[in-house]
């Protein structure tokens, strides 16, 4: 069945339910088109009936594929047709309501208002007739042509084309997009040790429950082939389940796995008792892929050998259907979600990237692309046939480019996707505000529309012409409100706003988005306040965030009972009634899986303890809850459903600034909790026996993270005699923070435990915290009380730490004794100690095995000697170290504002080979230099000094491997040498960077062109520099020159040979240097005039041209510049006009400018400039404008 047949078939389908909606009906009637559209389903009808033929004949027919084509184009029109159809019915439904309900009592105004809307539906459906008969035509052509084409009716599918592709275990994992949090809970599950809902059972069923298409296979698949599920399981097995649900056949390819062999059997029993013989006593995961049956008692008949493996065994189901979770006796069914958008469209951008993706007479005609490299003005004729575009996203949208999109008038999806590379950006995209104002108004016909992460600011209210609109993403975006006229938007279904957090408001028209879905507001936290009315919207199934107040009202949840995924509930403060909480139901919306319930953190008379207690109670949730919140509740206790067994999927919960509360509900039984966060409970003084459950089993099954922070009442943590059986056996993480009361702590060894942070303790705790376990392997430690050095008894319990932060640790003078440290932390990789003020040693012994050291603002170490094993040492604003040496084991050495080092040493090489990569020292101003020319240095690749007086002349001949070398502030330096440092005799330099030495007479400039390695340079701020230099010579490759504020004044430089490669110059003029403006490439003698600048350039910023007057001539020939930087020139009087367009980016800022250019970019005075510049996508204009 071909890709072309779907679609249609599909798409006719949607058309048929327009066609018979009971609003199209009745404005049909009223606008007297009714006979219309009767003939249009007719010959709907015709065509539909044909189309299992053409779907087969195509492939080798051309003619017919030519048809379907046309088919499919006018299905486009059809629907465009019927959907203004479908809006007008809505717009006039939602107003007939709003009229009755301001005259409701009043007979006359009814009367009167009645002629208006006759006449109205009348003239409209006069318009309508017209296009709708035009269509019928073409439908009409389409019908006589099928049956010139041979095209037979009502021919039936192939039986084999509707079945499922069998799905295999083996998968791609590069090529799979997203799923990292579903794959690590599932697995969780899988790995996991919690019982079987059924005793007699040693193995535990984990269900997949998802729609079609969304990735449940793939998950499995993922499962399948992880290291951690191979390792665990000794006998794994896949079957594709599919439509058919036969016992025999599913039996058999399960014994094929765990056995290896083909075997035949002539019954079942014989079957099932080899197979119940292979996996006795074993542990095994069998998947069971796409499954559909629902009766019970065949599931339990495939069961029975399964029954004598070992413990901890499991079967995997994926399926559609959430009753067969239930028939197979699930656990803990697990409701995959939709991918979230970013994934969604980058999985989408991948496989339309591949154009072996698409059937061709469908992607190919209707589907299009646009890359970054693409010049769409030629593909024009592909673009008026488009309905579907996707975008690739530039960091700068031209709007050249999007200009061109006015054309595509049928364009239906305008899809903005990450383009390789850039996918993690953190920062926004650029788009000119003429697109949203001039361009995107123009595609009526848009269904979808993505504009995530652009710069934009403001949404025109011409967005309510897009009155086909069902999705609208405007996520990541700097907007701070929506415009009134989105309630125009009748058909929209999603509305997504995730991360726009200047969003202050939502118009109040978004209640008349009747269809409204899915609303995201998530992150967002400036939007204080709901629109009224905002509980009519009973279709929603995406509310991400309610703010209780006077606009909405906690029953206002009642109605959306579609509500799924993420709720967040603000201000919950101001419900003062309990019966108002229960009134929203929360219990019966089975979608919610994630709950976060905010109380305001502002504690004061208006608060009640037992109001907010009953109304906490009544908000109880749907028991399959994963994540639940608790902010700034006021009750002095939790409600009896905090902690409920029956919340058996409950995987994170947070309870935090519950103030009043004094004791911890019991958790140790939720046998799915996996993250635990408690902070700011004041009031909590005791964790005891009670925090675990009832007496029986097993603590926290599954925790593996436990976080207490900010708990300044609490004084004792004790779980010893708590009558479990074990406790915490899956905990890997505890972190403990400004506990400042805490003196006790008692509780059972926690072998699992390899991460502790504790903060604001004293050390009475942490060598109770350290003495749970043996197998911490990350250990931070931040403003121990009391601890002065790390005792023996403590490294003793860490000797596994790998990684060791001691941090604000005021009376730590010592790190510890360093004969037994050296001896106990034989695996001890990493080091970091910051703002230890008192600390005077870190243990003059060898650490063998450590790696990385970073000290920072250790104010009374005076030396310090490194160990033989570390690579890589970071010292930072250790003011009192006088003296560093390092061994031959360094490969990176960073030292920064050290100001009394004096002495700095490496060891001496013979015959052991340099291992020095990196070299950073920065702000040590007493520094001794003789080390410059230890040959230890040989294999520095990246040198970087700055403000280092003692430094006046470099050695020469050394640093002869240097990619990098970056020298700044460097007031007494006079000279580098052309022997060594990167150019001579190697040439291996790739970036120099001098800048701000005020003394440095020379450098070996006369060999840059030989430097064909050297892409980038930076020198400025060195006014004594030879006057020969800039002599017109540069490197090959260069890319980046970035200069100025040098002896010879940019007006003095004559004509310089800039490589046909420089892409980025950034210019920095003295005072006094006298140049007006730049020379034109037409003219031949450039001896007077200011540098020409080359025509290869993309981006250029002009900084302190105290003089420049004019940009309008010497810049016209650098046709490939997209960003232009214009600071502290304080004449200019005018930009490059014929350049603006061309732009991507233009900034003027910093410094005063004329007023001829102030008026020229000026906005309200509609200046010259102002049309050309608004389109430019990153335009950053300085206050001095009036913008």
């Amino acid at each position: 069945m071909a890709v072309g047949e779907i679609i249609l078939s599909a798409f006719i389908s949607v058309l048929f339910e327009k066609l018979a909606s009971s609003d199209m009906i009745k404005l049909a009637r009223s606008a007297g088109i009714h006979s219309e559209l009767d003939k249009l389903r007719t010959k709907l009808e015709l065509i539909q009936a044909v189309l299992v033929d053409a779907g087969q004949k195509h492939i080798t027919q051309r003619s017919v594929e030519l048809w379907l084509n046309e088919l499919q184009h006018l299905a486009y029109e059809i629907d465009d047709v019927l959907d203004d159809l479908v809006t007008e019915a809505t717009r006039r439904r939602l107003k007939n309501q709003e009229s009755d309900a301001s005259t409701s009592n009043n007979t006359t105004s009814k009367v009167l208002k009645f002629i208006p809307n006759k006449f109205h539906a009348v003239k409209y459906g006069r318009k309508m007739s017209s296009k709708i008969d035009e269509i019928t035509t073409k439908l009409r052509d389409l019908d006589n042509e099928k049956n010139s084409l041979g095209l037979i009716t009502n021919v039936e599918r192939s039986s084999g084309a509707s079945r499922r592709l069998e799905e295999t275990s083996l998968i791609d994992e590069s090529e799979v997009i997203g799923r990292e949090g579903d794959t690590g809970a599932l697995l969780g599950k899988l790995l996991g040790s919690e019982s079987s809902s059924n005793q007699s059972k040693n193995f535990n069923v984990v269900t997949v429950v998802g729609m079609g298409g969304i990735g449940k296979t793939t998950l499995a698949q993922l499962l399948y082939n992880d290291k951690r599920v191979k390792d665990r399981f000794e006998f794994r097995a896949w079957v594709c389940v599919s439509d058919e649900y036969n016992v025999f056949n599913i039996s058999k390819a399960i014994f094929q796995s765990v056995g290896g062999e083909n075997k035949d059997f002539a019954t079942l029993n014989l079957l099932q008792e080899a197979l119940a013989e292979k996996l006795s006593k074993k542990m095994f995961l069998i998947v069971l892929d796409d499954v559909w049956n629902e009766n019970q008692q065949e599931w339990e008949l495939l069961q029975r050998p399964f029954t004598g493996g070992a413990s901890g065994s499991k079967v995997l189901v994926t399926t559609r259907n959430a009753t067969v979770a239930s028939a197979m006796d699930s656990v803990q069914p697990y409701d995959l979600e939709l991918l979230p958008d970013e994934e969604a469209l980058s999985l989408f951008s991948q496989h339309a990237s591949d154009k072996q993706n698409f059937d061709d007479s469908v992607a190919g005609e209707f589907f299009f692309m646009v890359d970054d490299k693409m010049d769409v003005y030629d593909r024009i004729e592909a673009l008026k046939k488009c309905h579907h575009l996707s975008f690739l996203r530039e960091l700068y949208g031209a709007y050249k480019k999007f200009k061109a999109l006015e054309i595509c008038r049928g364009l239906r999806a305008f899809l903005v996707m990450p383009a390789r590379g850039i996918y993690n950006w953190p920062l926004p995209f650029y788009i000119s505000n003429s697109v949203l104002i001039e361009v995107i108004p123009l595609l009526k016909s848009l269904r979808v529309l993505n504009l995530a992460r652009y710069n934009i600011t403001h949404v025109p209210e011409s967005i309510g012409r897009l009155k086909h609109l069902r999705y609208l993403n405007l996520s990541d975006t700097q907007i701070k409100c929506l415009p009134e006229e989105v309630g125009d938007l009748h058909n929209l279904q999603s509305l997504l706003l995730s991360r726009c957090y200047m969003l202050s408001s939502l118009p109040a028209s978004i209640v008349k988005l009747t269809n409204l879905r899915h609303l995201d507001i998530s992150y967002t936290d400036r939007l204080k306040k709901m629109p009224l009315g905002l509980g009519v919207l009973t279709s929603l199934q995406t509310l991400s965030k309610v703010v209780i107040g006077e606009a909405f009202n906690i029953c206002d949840l009642k109605g959306l009972v579609h509500l799924q995924g993420q709720l967040e509930i603000k201000e919950l403060q101001k419900v003062k009634k309990s019966f108002q909480a229960k009134e929203a139901e929360l219990q019966h919306k089975k979608g919610i899986h994630e709950l976060d319930l905010r109380w305001s953190d502002v504690f004061d008379d208006s608060r009640n303890e037992a109001t907010e207690y009953e109304v906490f109670e009544g908000l109880r949730p749907f028991k399959k809850l994963t994540s639940l919140s608790i902010w700034n509740y006021g009750g002095r206790e939790f409600p009896s459903w905090v902690g409920d067994l029956s919340f058996d999927c409950l995987t994170h919960l947070k309870l935090i600034g519950c103030k009043s509360c004094t004791c911890l509900p019991a958790l140790g039984h939720l046998p799915s909790l996996q993250k635990l966060v408690v902070e700011r409970m004041d009031g909590l003084k005791s964790v005891g026996s009670e925090f675990l459950g009832p007496s029986n089993g097993v603590a926290f099954p599954s925790l593996k993270v436990l976080s207490f922070s900010d708990m300044k009442g609490w004084e004792k943590w004790s779980t010893i005699h708590g009558g479990k059986d074990n406790m915490f056996p899956c905990l890997q993480e505890i972190n403990m923070g400004d506990c400042g009361k805490l003196d006790e702590v008692a509780i059972e060894s926690i072998p699992s435990l390899q991460v502790l942070h504790l903060q604001g303790c004293s050390e009475i705790v942490l060598k109770s915290m350290v003495g749970v376990s043996s197998s911490i392997v990350r250990l931070t430690l931040k403003t121990i009380r009391g601890l002065t050095q790390l005792p023996v008894d403590v490294l003793e319990h860490i000797e596994k730490v790998e990684d060791l932060e001691i941090s604000m640790c005021d009376e730590l003078a010592y790190m510890w004794d360093s004969e037994a440290a050296c001896k106990i932390l034989l695996k001890l990789k990493k080091l970091e100690v910051r703002q230890c003020k008192q600390l005077l040693s870190l243990g003059e012994k060898n650490m063998p095995s450590i790696t990385k050291v970073e000290i920072y603002h250790c104010e009374s170490l005076k030396s310090y000697n490194c160990s033989s094993s570390i690579e890589n040492l970071e010292i930072y604003n250790c003011q009192s170290l006088t003296s560093l040496s390092c061994t031959s084991s360094i490969e990176n050495l960073k030292i920064f504002n050290c100001h009394s080092l004096t002495s700095l040493s490496f060891p001496t090489m013979d015959s052991l080979p340099s291992t020095l990569k990196s070299l950073d020292i920065s702000l040590c101003n007493n520094v001794e230099v003789s080390w410059l020319d230890n040959n230890f240095l040989s294999s520095v690749q990246h040198l970087y000094i700055s403000n280092m007086v003692n430094l006046r002349l470099f050695p020469d001949g050394c640093f002869v491997h240097l990619t990098t070398l970056n020298i700044n502030d460097c007031d007494n330096l006079e000279s580098i040498p052309s022997n060594g440092y990167g150019f001579l005799p190697s040439h291996c330099l790739r970036y120099l960077k001098i800048a701000d030495c005020k003394n440095l007479k020379s450098f070996p400039h006369e060999h840059l062109q030989s430097s064909k390695s050297l892409v980038e340079i930076k020198i400025h701020g060195c006014p004594n520099l030879d006057y020969t230099f800039p002599g017109g010579l540069w490197p090959p490759n260069l890319s980046e020159l970035r200069i100025g504020k040098l002896k010879k004044p940019i007006s003095e430089w004559g004509m310089q040979n800039f490589p046909t490669s420089l892409a980025t110059l950034s210019l920095f003029d003295g005072e006094d240097s006298g140049v007006v403006t730049f020379a034109k490439i037409e003219e031949e003698d450039t001896s007077s005039l200011s540098v020409l600048l080359p025509s290869s350039l993309t981006s250029l910023s002009l900084k302190y041209f105290n003089e420049l007057e004019s940009l309008s001539e010497g810049l016209q020939h650098l046709t490939c510049l997209q960003h232009l930087k214009i600071s502290n020139c304080p004449k200019l009087r005018d930009l490059p006009e014929t350049l603006l367009p061309l732009l991507s980016s233009l900034k003027i800022y910093s410094g005063g400018f004329s007023e001829e250019l102030i008026r020229k970019c000026s906005r309200r005075k509609k200046g010259k400039y102002w049309l050309i510049i608004s389109q430019i996508p990153n335009l950053d204009l300085g206050s001095c404008f009036d913008n």
